[in-house]
């Protein structure tokens, strides 16, 4: 468990992630391919960069999904009784614990009591050790657990990173510019003042959001909980439209249904 929440941290660190966001720093273009590949123009190195982006996750998302799963294994096991199960809820507690300390870790600042935090989870975590006998007080030291998480969150003077990295991004071949003067393709390509926005528009560009019952332009506006906006949608709605359009299916793979609605956001709008 503590080499993962090690591996979830130096993500950020990682000389692959770094080159790949001081690439991004310095594009005078990005756009995706018809692979889905990130092309990533430079005119002063006259070459396009190709990658593989990194894939993010939302921690909170994470960890709900490890819980749900976990809850059904409790479920399962006083059923059988099978030890096999057993095994499946540590190794479930295992993610859970490392993406807790990943989540307190990542936000902490030096003035924060750090080390206190750490060693108040571990504590917890130590505590693990009926759980052949109760499930039920497992399940209240994920909820103990949680209730840490919930505190950094009140902590205003902390910027929240709630996510992480669960794929790095890959490098592919890259292309040397032409010399001569490029005819101007059918579709505009967009240019960045802002790296991320301009990904986004490439995106918006490809997916058929024709498709959808209401009008989505921002990530933001595909995640609001407020039923009141003209472009509000709920998770309901998003997996009944991808049910009636095989493209849609073929887009979101074949567990849309088991998807967040962060998860098919992230997917549309990436």
């Amino acid at each position: 468990m503590i080499r993962q929440v090690k591996t979830y941290v130096k993500m950020f660190t990682n000389e692959d992630y770094k080159e790949y966001k001081s690439v991004i720093g310095a594009a005078t273009m990005v756009k995706y391919n018809d692979s889905g590949v990130l092309e990533i123009h430079n005119k002063a190195k006259k070459n396009i960069m190709k990658y593989t982006p990194p894939v993010y996750k939302n921690v909170n998302d994470s960890i709900r999904n490890y819980y749900s799963e976990y809850q059904n294994k409790c479920v399962e096991y006083i059923n059988t009784g099978r030890s096999s199960v057993l095994e499946e809820m540590n190794s479930i507690l295992d993610e859970i614990d490392a993406l807790v300390y990943y989540y307190v870790i990542i936000n902490s600042k030096v003035k924060l009591e750090k080390e206190s935090l750490i060693s108040k989870i571990s504590e917890l975590y130590l505590q693990v050790k009926n759980i052949e006998d109760d499930y039920k007080e497992i399940i209240e030291l994920q909820n103990e657990l949680f209730g840490e998480v919930e505190k950094m969150k009140n902590l205003d003077d902390i910027p929240i990173i709630d996510f992480y990295i669960q794929h790095l991004p890959e490098r592919l071949a890259d292309e040397v510019l032409a010399s001569k003067k490029i005819t101007k393709p059918p579709k505009k390509e967009v240019p960045i003042n802002d790296t991320f926005t301009a990904v986004q528009t490439s995106l918006l560009k490809q997916f058929p959001f024709h498709k959808l019952p209401v009008k989505i332009k921002t990530i933001e506006e595909c995640n609001t909980r407020s039923n009141k906006k003209p472009y509000y949608i709920s998770l309901k709605d998003l997996i009944s439209a991808i049910d009636k359009d095989d493209e849609l299916k073929e887009i979101f793979g074949p567990k849309y249904k088991k998807m967040t609605k962060k998860d098919i956001c992230t997917i549309m709008l990436q």
